[in-house]
């Protein structure tokens, strides 16, 4: 094509010469006739026949420059993005056509004497280059002001926000193919008004070839025969004939110029066809998966690329010839790099400001979260230091009480001893005075049981006094093991709940522990793709730099940094695609350690009730030692009195209730004094030596009496000691629970300051993939402008190549 394109602009500028030289020939044998033969009456003709059709022609000529400058400002406007440039191409090419014909003008006048046959050949002459001209700039930036137009409007239409839907894509494409079309409509119209003028010109040139051969013929004919005057008609009719040739051979190039258009515009065509097959394909393959979108956008992307550098393969073998041209576009050039390194020190300072503001918070948060965690702990060491305080001062006044309730016990034990002594004395004495038959002793005796009788009313009526206070405290104290019991199921039932919570606060510690170190991961990852991406812009303003020195080179760095950017999108995406549901698997995977690990909280719990157990079986021992063994002087009495029995019997019972243990060391409490004592006022009060034998049938029920209720009394201190035991039980449970509960809010405490670090830390991974996002956008746009400046460099080539051969013709 490249060679074709050359030829046939030699081929136009020799045709132009010979078309010159000839009209020189046919001016200078025109007046040489004028001269020679003024009276004759055919010499004016062919000379005055030409004037009136240069006339016209000169008019049709003005009013085709006039159409075809209005052409012009129409395109100018629909093109505003290129007017700068054609502005700049317009200008010299007029001025460098007046000056062509200022030239030829004074040529032909230094030539020539007349005036008039000048100015119509240079008319002529004029007209026809500037026909060319115009027809060469009206032809030639319509397919660069296309490619212009479909370049510099998705620059627009592209938000460097948000990514284009397909729905905006369809609109842009076909807003561009509707613009594309109505261009392509114009350039052809414009191109037919053009072919016609060519063909009134080339009428023209025939009409004036023919007009000249035949006056040419005529000149010959009446000349004489030999003379000079014959001979240069003779030449005159020679160059007709090679101006007819010529002419011909100019009409041949011009379908030869007609053919190589038709072959363009079906190469277009063929272009558009590939096109629109591509678009379907596009089309098509946007019902695929979201996660392939992109990877199919960059192969659009480089197929447009390598289209472009096809193209561009085929515009740079005409390099070696545009020498001249390098010059004229260095300025541009350096423009363009003073703009993008610009850019590129803005773009650079920018993310290091956003990097160095981000490790400053990041550490800012890690140097609080670890004042945090410093303080946490010694609230923590503090709180353990203070409880074992508590816990070793309970202890302490737990072992006073117990030595204590012992000695209460010995003491009541003796007590109760001197008392069973006094009573047998009593009895053996009062069996004794039966024996005696006296009547005064008999009258005295009878005095004294009287008032022994009211004595043991009186003691009777405070006996019921004091059994309805200690059945009145023993119906509380069931009462109060009632509520202890019920509390005890309450604190049993929020320990579990509260163990539960903390299991499950645990387990929630851990995924957020795994999610944060998931996310920290992923952050890492992220930081390395944004150097990774920053390294890839530095290398493409390199490549950038280093294309615009040598266009050749930056072809082959191009090819070969647009198929390794295009490898890396695909493994990120497909990494990004995958990476997904294996973080939703690994929460998974990790919880049956969590799991494993929820007994653990229930072990004191559960623990407690096993040492109580073990102190009731080895204890009850211990009372057989300080009580000293009597011998009764009635053994039917034995049975009720022996305190080992009754020990026993109490012993016996405490195992069927395991969750009450009853102590044997606190039998005799304080509680349990007053009837002691009141037993001995009342035995002190009696005379020793008043007592019968025949007071002995009154006497028997009373102690029996009195052993059913020490043994009531027994039982219900005993059971009120074992209701203490379990209430101090229940306390350290308590204790327990709310210690528990504090490590549980504090846990709580760190699960949340937790979770908002997740949080932030998602927070930071999405502003990083905004900023990811935001790069590769910027990276689509450079790609995008060196495209457009590569597309620029083209058409300023060609409107240059024009500019060339427009002067040169």
């Amino acid at each position: 094509m490249s060679q074709g394109i050359s030829r046939s602009s030699s081929n136009a500028r020799k045709n132009d010469r010979l078309q010159e030289r000839l009209a020189r020939a046919v001016v200078k044998s025109n007046t040489a006739g004028n001269t020679s033969s003024q009276p004759s009456s055919h010499a004016p003709s062919p000379v005055s026949s030409p004037v009136p059709s240069n006339g016209g022609r000169s008019s049709m000529d003005i009013d085709a420059r006039l159409d075809s400058q209005n052409g012009s400002t129409g395109r100018h406007s629909r093109n505003s993005s290129r007017q700068e440039v054609n502005a700049a191409t317009e200008a010299p090419r007029m001025s460098q056509d007046s000056a062509v014909s200022s030239r030829r003008s004074q040529d032909l006048v230094s030539q020539t004497g007349t005036s008039n046959v000048e100015e119509a050949a240079s008319a002529d002459t004029s007209n026809a280059t500037h026909e060319t001209t115009q027809k060469d700039s009206a032809t030639s930036p319509e397919p660069d002001q296309t490619p212009a137009s479909t370049i510099s409007l998705p620059i627009t239409d592209t938000p460097t926000d948000s990514p284009r839907t397909s729905s905006d894509q369809d609109k842009s494409i076909a807003q561009l193919q509707a613009d594309h079309k109505a261009a392509e409509s114009q350039w052809q119209e414009e191109m037919y008004g053009y072919i016609e003028r060519i063909d009134a010109l080339q009428s023209k040139l025939k009409y004036l070839a023919k007009e000249a051969a035949e006056s040419a013929k005529k000149a010959a004919a009446t000349a004489e025969p030999g003379s000079v005057e014959k001979q240069l008609r003779e030449k005159d009719e020679k160059i007709a004939l090679l101006l007819e040739e010529g002419q011909k051979l100019s009409k041949s190039e011009m379908d030869h110029r007609t053919a190589i258009k038709k072959l363009r515009q079906q190469l277009a065509e063929n272009a558009k066809a590939q096109t629109e097959s591509k678009k379907k394909t596009e089309k098509l393959e946007r019902d695929l998966a979201n996660a392939e979108i992109r990877a199919k956008r960059a192969e659009a992307a480089e197929k447009r690329a390598n289209d472009s550098l096809s193209a561009q393969t085929k515009v740079s073998r005409d390099l070696e010839a545009a020498t001249a041209e390098r010059n004229a576009l260095s300025q541009t050039v350096q423009e363009l790099k003073g703009q993008l390194a610009r850019a590129v020190s803005r773009a650079e300072a920018a993310e290091a400001k956003a990097q160095s503001e981000a490790l400053e918070q990041e550490k800012r948060r890690a140097t609080q979260l670890e004042e945090d965690l410093a303080s946490a702990k010694i609230e923590r060491e503090i709180s353990e230091e203070k409880l074992n305080r508590e816990i070793s001062d309970l202890k302490g006044t737990i072992e006073q009480e117990k030595e204590r309730a012992r000695m209460l016990e010995i003491e009541l034990k003796g007590e109760q001893s001197a008392l069973e002594s006094k009573m047998e004395s009593l009895r053996s004495r009062a069996e004794e005075a039966s024996s005696g038959v006296t009547g005064d002793a008999q009258a005295k005796l009878l005095r004294q049981i009287e008032t022994l009788q009211t004595q043991y009313a009186v003691a009777s009526e405070n006996w019921q006094t004091l059994e309805g206070s200690l059945l009145a405290r023993l119906a509380n104290v069931e009462k109060e093991r009632d509520e202890v019991a019920r509390r005890e199921g309450e604190m049993r039932r929020k320990i579990r709940e509260v163990n539960l919570k903390a299991k499950r606060l645990e387990e929630d510690l851990e995924n957020a522990k795994e999610a944060e170190h998931d996310l920290e991961g992923k952050l890492e990852e992220r930081m390395q793709e944004l150097q990774k991406a920053e390294q890839k812009l530095k290398k493409s303003a390199d490549d950038l730099a280093l294309a615009q020195k040598d266009l050749v080179e930056q072809k082959k760095v191009l090819d070969a940094t647009w198929s390794q950017k295009l490898e890396e999108e695909r493994t990120k995406w497909r990494e990004q695609t995958i990476s997904p549901p294996a973080l939703l698997q690994q929460p998974r995977t990790q919880s049956p350690v969590a799991y494993s690990r929820r007994p653990s909280a229930l072990e004191p719990v559960s623990l407690d009730f096993r040492p109580t157990s073990r102190r009731s079986s080895t204890l009850p021992t211990s009372p057989e030692v300080g009580t000293p063994t009597r011998q009764n002087s009635f053994p039917n009495s034995t049975l009720m009195l022996s305190p080992p029995q009754t020990n026993g019997s109490s012993h016996h019972a405490v195992p069927e209730t395991p969750s009450i243990t009853f102590e044997p060391d606190e039998y005799f409490s304080r509680s349990g004094t007053p009837s002691a004592y009141g037993g001995a006022a009342t035995q002190h009060s009696r005379g020793i030596n008043d007592i019968i034998s025949e007071s002995t049938v009154g006497a028997g029920p009373s102690v029996q009496l009195v052993e059913r209720m020490s043994a009531t009394v027994r039982r219900l201190e005993s059971e009120r000691a074992a209701s203490k035991d379990e209430l101090a039980r229940i306390t350290t449970q308590r204790d327990e629970a709310r210690q528990q509960i504090v490590d549980l809010m504090r846990e709580a405490e760190e699960k949340r300051s937790s979770d908002a670090r997740v949080q932030d830390l998602e927070k930071r991974l999405e502003d990083l993939d905004q900023r990811y996002q935001t790069t590769l956008e910027m990276l689509g746009e450079k790609s995008e402008q060196v495209e457009e400046l590569q597309a620029d460099i083209a058409d300023l080539k060609k409107i240059y190549r024009e500019l060339v051969d427009s002067t040169m013709k």
